[in-house]
């Protein structure tokens, strides 16, 4: 990967995207975007591949029936073989099929794509929320940064599973705890080719 490119609105990502196609040449170059549970991800993408004629894939559309009722771990039965992600077969020979560009869209993507290895991107996308904090020093805050960017992976769960035993009855949500695992393990927002830093408001969520 080269140079991280830090853009600041949804034109700007449709540009950047266009040009990575353009270069690629491939009948169907696939660009997967990641992002943090909210962000807004599919809600960007799927008025974005409408308007360029670009095939949306949301990989939660490929997950495994019960993986919500069991709350399984995300991370660890993916690794087991790509098991997270019904029909997997299905997933990579409609991406196959699929003579247009593709957005691959999954708070999970990177998990994915270490482990199946027939799904082959040419560029990837985080999406970051902020909140403006000085439009004068162009100032802006990471709404989701505590969950996402941190050094002790122990010590972030121990918190947080405190935090949750206060506001949630003794339960941390399961997914969030995934996320914060895969955030860990595989570091979407500092590997991405484009980052995507918006004002986040509340009809912009997925």
């Amino acid at each position: 990967m080269g140079e991280q490119i830090i853009i600041s609105s949804i034109d700007d990502l449709k540009s950047k995207i266009i040009d990575f196609v353009k270069a690629s040449k491939q009948d169907n170059p696939i660009i997967s975007v990641d992002g943090f549970f909210g962000v807004g991800k599919t809600t960007i993408l799927k008025a974005l591949c409408a308007e360029l004629g670009y095939k949306h894939i949301e990989l939660d559309r490929h997950l495994d029936d019960n993986i919500f009722e069991d709350k399984i771990n995300y991370n660890e039965y993916l690794s087991n073989g790509g098991l997270l992600f019904k029909r997997i077969n299905d997933l990579v020979d409609l991406i196959h099929a699929t003579k247009v560009p593709i957005i691959l869209d999954g708070a999970f993507v990177e998990n994915l794509l270490h482990h199946e290895k027939r799904i082959n991107r040419i560029a990837s996308v985080y999406l970051k929320r902020v909140l403006e904090l000085s439009s004068k020093y162009k100032s802006s805050y990471w709404v989701d940064k505590d969950e996402c960017d941190f050094d002790d992976l122990d010590k972030k769960i121990e918190k947080e599973r405190a935090t949750a035993k206060v506001f949630d009855k003794g339960l941390l949500n399961f997914l969030n705890e995934e996320l914060i695992r895969y955030h860990y393990n595989y570091k979407p927002h500092k590997k991405a080719d484009i980052t995507l830093e918006y004002q986040h408001t509340e009809d912009k969520k997925c």
